[in-house]
């Protein structure tokens, strides 16, 4: 049996949908399983701390990238 240690990264790209971004947040929060890191690339240029309150809370380690050129394909 293998002893390892996993961490779950999530990488999540958003723009200009606060709504499901908080959604998505809620979601992820409600897991059995936490992820360790969470990486939002974030295309528009509305706030969303609002939507990260509850992983602030949860003491889950955040990046937020902010992208305005990114492109949604």
């Amino acid at each position: 049996m293998n002893n390892y240690s996993h961490r779950i990264a999530l990488i999540i790209p958003t723009r200009n949908r606060p709504e499901l971004l908080k959604r998505l947040l809620t979601s992820l929060y409600e897991q059995t399983t936490q992820a360790d890191q969470i990486i939002i690339v974030d295309g528009s240029n509305a706030p969303i701390k609002e939507e990260i309150s509850l992983f602030l809370k949860a003491g889950t380690d955040y990046t937020i990238i902010r992208e305005y050129r990114f492109k949604m394909l």
